[in-house]
């Protein structure tokens, strides 16, 4: 599969295909198929179980399965929000816990599964970024950010904090320690322990929202 990521402040990624290649996505991303080399499905991908599980983690409970008839099959994917799309390789090695909501496509061998960190399982309730969402098997990967990404390394022991809601993705070398709220700063941190990579998301979308209701309401 080849793919080239596109635009700037809001980005779409196309894909081509091989013949007998497969990728899936939540059917509200797909915005281009080629269709006279293409077979598009949209079903309760992986079963009731995998598909309720999806549901728990933000994403459609039935998902576009769109496999390539003929080589060169083009098909392209939106991002929903204002930000960029990242690529994410996925192997044995390479796991990634990504924000709910996150995901936009990948190949048919990555698993898309819900994600609770250990130490933070009350996040489950809160709504604020601690139900995540999987990424493992092979293949390659896309998701979104809101905002632009911000790619940090930490080293073995290195921990910080980190406001939960620009929490976008980590490798799943990264430790989630848990939730904890600031009451100086008045806003709930994730501790994220190292070593891997995190991606952080300059512009959540939830505060965009409030900031846009708070103009709202001033204005009348």
């Amino acid at each position: 599969m080849k793919y080239e990521i596109l635009g700037k402040s809001a980005q779409l990624v196309n894909v081509s295909l091989d013949k007998g290649e497969v990728v899936y996505a939540s059917p509200k991303f797909v915005y281009l198929i080629d269709s006279n080399k293409t077979n598009v499905e949209v079903k309760a991908k992986g079963g009731f179980k995998k598909s309720f599980k999806r549901k728990m983690a933000g994403e459609t409970f039935k998902m576009a399965v769109i496999e390539a008839k003929e080589d060169e099959a083009k098909v392209g994917f939106s991002s929903e929000v204002a930000g960029k799309i990242i690529a994410l390789e996925v192997n044995e090695n390479k796991e990634y816990f990504c924000e709910a909501e996150s995901f936009v496509v990948a190949q048919s061998g990555v698993s898309l599964d819900v994600y609770v960190p250990k130490k933070s399982a009350e996040g489950f309730l809160s709504g604020d970024g601690m139900v995540m969402q999987k990424l493992s098997g092979e293949g390659m990967a896309f998701i979104e950010v809101d905002g632009d990404a911000v790619e940090m390394t930490l080293a073995e022991g290195e921990e910080i904090k980190v406001d939960t809601l620009h929490v976008a993705c980590v490798e799943s070398t990264v430790v989630i320690e848990g939730l904890v709220f600031d009451k100086k700063l008045k806003k709930q941190l994730t501790i994220l322990k190292g070593n891997g990579k995190v991606w952080l998301q300059t512009s959540p979308i939830i505060t965009q929202s409030k900031k846009i209701k708070t103009i709202m309401s001033i204005r009348g």
